[in-house]
């Protein structure tokens, strides 16, 4: 298609540009017919309702012989996306479109796939919670952030308590459904933002929680006990009373430039020690 300027005869301003050829893709992209378009002024108004910022790029090849090229998307009726091309023609302009909604909704399809798979990816397949990397990854990320923030990071470490003999008394199916319910309460429990709760071992959980105080991951560790204590889990057939419990080790920093991951969790570690050599069920700081 073809379009020439349009000038304002006191200022020589461009106002708007008027059609001069027209093709049938660009008849079914401004949704008019042909005769419809030809010697009429309708750029403006077309660009007004989709994309306001182009009219002053057109403008600008008219003017200075600058070349555009660009999609553009918008709905009439249904969704459509067009790739556009303009160069300076007379004073004017000549713009080439193609209509690219097949390929674009390919892209979309493939980009929400990968996505999905990405997803996946980054999941434990049992409990369906963060895997093991991608808890590291994220962790590193978050060290550096609150470095740079000087905001407080929590770390909460979970081990189910004596999880072996009930895998030994019940059988390893059983036991990974006690994994699957115990992922599933702390995600329950946890509703700190930013949060992640990861498995990070065979009977390990971990909790990162951006931005939160120590005291608050404490009160967030009991809530995380009592959660799991009332799902009151049996941990032995001859002992109702005998419910599955956990060891919970925190540790708060706030992470220098210099913070190392590896040595973050430690401490938790440490602090998780702590609670088992107390017999578990409890909560401990390093």
């Amino acid at each position: 298609a073809a379009l020439e300027a349009v000038r304002d005869p006191v200022t020589g301003e461009i106002e708007d540009f008027r059609c001069l050829v027209v093709n049938p893709v660009i008849s079914k992209f401004f949704n008019q017919s042909r005769e419809e378009l030809v010697g009429k002024l309708v750029l403006k108004r077309f660009l007004n309702r989709v994309a306001p910022e182009l009219f002053d790029q057109f403008v600008a090849i008219a003017n200075t012989g600058t070349s555009l090229e660009g999609d553009l998307e918008y709905t009439f009726g249904d969704y459509r996306w067009h790739n556009f091309s303009a160069v300076k023609l007379g004073d004017g302009f000549a713009v080439t479109v193609r209509d690219i909604t097949a390929r674009k909704q390919i892209e979309l399809e493939l980009r929400e796939a990968n996505k999905q798979l990405r997803e996946v990816a980054d999941l434990d397949a049992l409990t369906q919670v963060t895997n093991r990397q991608n808890f590291s990854d994220r962790l590193r990320q978050e060290l550096t952030i609150l470095a740079r923030q000087e905001q407080p990071l929590s770390l909460i470490l979970v081990d189910v308590d004596n999880l072996k003999s009930h895998n030994d008394t019940y059988g390893y199916l059983v036991g990974d459904n006690v994994l699957v319910r115990v992922a599933q309460a702390l995600k329950q429990a946890v509703d700190h933002p930013n949060a992640l709760v990861a498995r990070y071992g065979g009977d390990e959980f971990a909790i990162l929680l951006p931005r939160l105080c120590l005291e608050k991951a404490i009160d967030l560790g009991e809530t995380i006990l009592q959660t799991v204590h009332k799902l009151a889990i049996p941990h032995s057939p001859t002992n109702p009373e005998a419910i599955v419990t956990l060891s919970i080790g925190i540790v708060t920093q706030t992470p220098t430039f210099h913070a190392n991951p590896e040595s973050f969790v430690a401490q938790a570690y440490q602090a998780m020690q702590k609670s088992q050599e107390q017999g578990g069920n409890l909560c401990c700081v390093l």
